[in-house]
């Protein structure tokens, strides 16, 4: 698995927090370790709240919905090599 880079604390730091770290990085070479990193604390809290009660719903969701764009996420920067990868962005947008 990757690790978050030195400038953050990753102990410190919500599942919540490393999702937006990933949805919002720009340096290309950094984002699918920051999306691994996302994945690993999204699953680890989905783990923790299992066996948890009806209070926690509303976070379970959240986790979903965070797995589901995440992996969305991964698929697309895997086009960052295809020349076409920002009209492929664009089209997604609009739609």
């Amino acid at each position: 698995m990757a690790v978050v880079a030195s400038t953050t604390n990753q102990g410190s730091m919500t599942w919540r927090d490393l999702y937006r770290l990933a949805l919002f990085e720009k340096d290309k070479t950094k984002i699918r370790d920051r999306i691994a990193d996302a994945e690993l604390a999204v699953a680890m809290r989905a783990r923790e709240l299992f066996h948890g009660d009806a209070a926690d719903a509303k976070e379970r969701q959240a986790l979903d919905t965070a797995m589901y764009f995440l992996h969305t996420l991964r698929a697309l920067t895997s086009s960052y090599r295809d020349a076409s990868f920002p009209a492929k962005l664009k089209r997604i947008r609009t739609a």
